[in-house]
């Protein structure tokens, strides 16, 4: 059984440690493409998803901006520990 890398991340990590942005497009664009039609389909598909996806982006943007105190690094500490180490 293959496990995304996602699925795992998601499932270890709290939610307030853990974001991932990955927005839809509308077709298969490589990472070698220089049409300028295809980058404009991108654009408008990625500015969409920003739109959609505002309020989770704000928070991940204060989340990774706030200073931690030493508490709530042990506290993160030990919730990370919880999670990859649950008590049997």
């Amino acid at each position: 059984m293959k496990i995304s890398v996602h699925t795992t991340l998601h499932d270890l990590l709290p939610g307030h440690l853990y974001y991932r942005f990955n927005p839809y497009l509308s077709d298969d664009i490589g990472l070698d493409e220089i049409s300028s039609d295809r980058l404009s389909l991108m654009m408008e598909d990625t500015k969409l998803y920003l739109r959609k996806n505002e309020t989770k982006i704000q928070e991940a943007a204060r989340s990774l901006s706030k200073t931690k105190t030493s508490s709530d690094r042990i506290k993160d500490w030990c919730l990370y520990q919880w999670q990859v180490w649950p008590a049997y």
